[in-house]
């Protein structure tokens, strides 16, 4: 009763100390230290931690031995932790999520909330949608949730339509920008999109009300041109919707507050599940051995041991580092991800940790489940498929290019425990909800990047430790120290404020040239369009808080002298200008200009026809989809900055084959024969458009490109 006691004295401002000492003691401590471990998580309202305490040892009823007044302490607790939804939803919420459940009902201001993954912040608002629709009385309310990804409409629709199952029949759930006759039907509505359906949503359904947006993963609002068009967006239904309810999530963002204007900040720090930092690398004197260090709450390395490596010798690349450790470490438990910087790095760590796998004797030992994906990527992408091997010794990949359909049962499988090691690229940044035991890091980057940024590494890490399911992830830094110890927030800045701060004078140069200046990139033709497509409705920018947040008076004044010149210039419909807010709209001009000098007499040859190959009086092949489609891209490449432009060929002709049906198994065979027949006869390759340039993987590597 001694620790139990000292546990308890522990001051608040060290919550970080109690949950370390309850995760350590629920996880490895006698009996009597699970109870004062059980008792800290009570303390500090984490209840998904202690139901899972509860569940492991409930044999044991914690609850049951404890002095009167730390049960009359839990009783009041419970009380004032318990969140009502409507008369038959309640829950006891973690400090988090009740100090936002107060502040979301205790102001009309819009909220941003920056938080670890763990603390629970996709469920809060889900159960604050739940709330806003009003399930209890028949009133139409529309709620919008915004999210960067594919991934991440089909994480939340799956996880709504669970929510509400039995109750569809008032509900719909629709991640289609596309209006159905039957919408009508329903007085409840949820449309989870990314901002460009969101956008499409708009121009084609107008005065659609909106009593509530979520917006997760906010702090993509900094990227680029998809960070100006999020921003158009939200400036979009927050003026047309006067009442509409705000919430903004992000991970780790220093100032939330910046995220959007009038944003009130709503910051937590601490995480649900403890997270145990490892730097692991060789050592200096004999390569066969490996230190570790571990970082402390002061967040100091200290030494811990060495271990022998895996392989008995020197691990050269960065490949088979990951996948030793990870197969050297994780084999005991479910629940390992190893992080790779684009999607062919994750196929090639995959295959090599299914080297020091055992091989299946018998395929129909495999689990029922397995066996189903096998087949699916059969029938899906190709009998040859790669995943096809490595999911016979439960390992997975997960990267951005893969069909929607994999990855989600990939994501599937690996929650269920089903698949032991997952190797991810920076689509796990994107908030799929994928928690883990163990993540292995070396050199992380994204993409084509060098490395990632500060704030995307917290992300990342903040998948070690499943809430609910585990008492404390493990984070694995193997031959790498770049990462520092204490872990610094990402600060925030719109992309739109700053590219209009940085690119003022090229955005005025193209307003008045009215050409694609060849110092212009895509961000600066997208910020163009951005403002004016602010300045449009009303002539002038002093009614625009995006404009007004981000330069001063007289730099507004020149940009609105400019404008005013340059929409005198445009003849195309204006109803275009607000459905297409981040397009370059003097490029429209010229293509609809180029439209009408060229196509006034047979305006049926800008249409895409849709028609099966056939064999010409010479007995050639003529594909009209394809001839169709690339005439399409080669005059938007003339006039808009596209890398279908650059090699219309390649792209018409795979667009033509889905078009007209082709599977993708029938146009991933069709590639991999022509690489395989490339040296032999060029001219079914070079249809692609990659005439005299040898190609750039190999057969196995083309086919994960699908």
């Amino acid at each position: 009763m001694l620790l139990l006691y000292l546990v308890t004295q522990i001051p608040l401002n060290t919550k970080k100390h109690r949950w370390k000492l309850a995760s350590f003691t629920c996880s490895f401590g006698s009996l009597k230290e699970q109870k004062a471990g059980y008792l800290i998580l009570d303390l500090l309202a984490n209840y998904p931690a202690k139901d899972l305490a509860q569940k492991r040892y409930g044999e044991h009823e914690f609850d049951k031995y404890l002095p009167i007044r730390f049960i009359t302490e839990k009783i009041n607790r419970e009380s004032l932790f318990t969140i009502h939804i409507n008369s038959e939803d309640e829950f006891h919420g973690n400090k988090f999520q009740k100090s936002f459940w107060d502040k979301v009902h205790s102001t009309d201001s819009a909220i941003s909330i920056s938080a670890p993954t763990s603390v629970g912040k996709s469920f809060i608002a889900k159960k604050w949608i739940k709330y806003l629709l009003d399930l209890e009385t028949n009133v139409e309310v529309n709620i919008a949730v915004l999210v960067p990804s594919r991934a991440l409409i089909n994480e939340f629709e799956a996880d709504f339509k669970e929510m509400f199952h039995g109750e569809t029949q008032k509900i719909l759930i629709s991640s289609s920008p596309h209006k159905s006759v039957f919408d009508q039907l329903y007085s409840k509505k949820i449309y989870i999109f990314t901002q460009e359906r969101m956008n499409l949503f708009l121009s084609i359904n107008k005065n659609t009300g909106f009593k509530g947006l979520f917006v997760d993963e906010a702090y993509k609002i900094a990227d680029g041109s998809r960070g100006m068009l999020l921003e158009a967006v939200i400036d979009k239904l927050y003026n047309d919707n006067p009442d509409l309810k705000l919430v903004f999530a992000s991970p780790h963002i220093e100032n939330p507050e910046d995220i959007f204007y009038d944003c009130l900040p709503l910051k937590e720090t601490t995480p649900l599940v403890c997270q145990n930092r490892f730097y692991l690398h060789e050592n200096t004197e004999d390569d066969c051995f490996w230190d570790i260090e571990r970082v402390t709450i002061q967040n100091e390395k200290i030494y811990i041991g060495r271990i022998q490596s895996p392989s008995n010798k020197k691990i050269k690349s960065n490949k088979a580092k990951l996948a030793n450790f990870a197969h050297s470490l994780g084999s005991q438990s479910s629940g390992n991800i190893i992080f790779a910087n684009d999607g062919y790095q994750a196929e090639n760590i995959a295959e090599e940790i299914s080297k020091l796998m055992p091989e299946v004797d018998d395929e129909n030992d495999l689990d029922s489940d397995i066996l189903d994906l096998i087949e699916l990527c059969k029938d899906v992408v190709h009998p040859n498929f790669r995943l096809i091997n490595f999911l016979k010794k439960n390992i997975g990949f997960h990267y951005g290019s893969l069909p929607q359909l994999i990855r989600v049962e990939i994501e599937k499988l690996f929650k269920a425990k089903k698949i032991k090691f997952l190797v991810c690229t920076s689509t796990l940044l994107e908030g799929v909800n994928l928690g883990c035991t163990n993540i292995f890091i070396n050199n992380p980057g994204k993409g084509n990047q060098k490395k990632i940024s500060s704030g995307d590494l917290l992300n990342l890490e903040g998948r070690a430790g499943r809430l609910g399911q585990e008492f404390q992830g493990n984070i694995f830094y193997i031959d790498w120290d770049n990462s520092s110890n204490e872990k610094k927030e990402l600060t925030i800045k719109r992309a739109t404020s700053n590219l209009i701060e940085a690119k003022f004078n090229e955005i005025i140069d193209l307003l008045e040239t009215k050409k694609n200046i060849k110092s212009s990139n895509l961000d600066t033709e997208a910020i163009a369009g951005l403002v004016f497509n602010q300045f449009s409705p009303h002539s002038n920018l002093d009614n625009s808080k995006i404009i007004q947040s981000s330069l001063p008076a007289n730099k507004i004044e020149k940009l609105n002298d400019v404008l005013r010149e340059y929409k005198k210039k445009l003849s195309i419909p204006e109803i275009l200008f607000a459905k297409y807010p981040i397009t370059y709209h003097y490029s429209m001009q010229e293509l609809y200009e180029y439209f009408k000098e060229e196509y006034s007499e047979r305006p049926e040859d800008l249409l895409i026809e849709i028609k099966p190959i056939k064999k010409n009086a010479n007995g050639k092949k003529e594909n009209p989809t394809f001839v169709s489609i690339n005439r399409a891209l080669i005059r938007v490449g003339k006039f808009f900055k596209t890398s279908y432009g650059q090699n219309p060929k390649y792209h018409s002709l795979l667009s033509s084959n889905w078009i007209t049906g082709y599977s993708l198994p029938f146009m991933v065979a069709s590639t991999l024969t022509w690489n395989k027949n490339f040296n032999k006869d060029n001219s079914e390759f070079i249809a692609l458009g990659e005439k005299k340039k040898k190609p750039k993987y190999s057969n196995s590597s083309r086919l994960q490109r699908y």
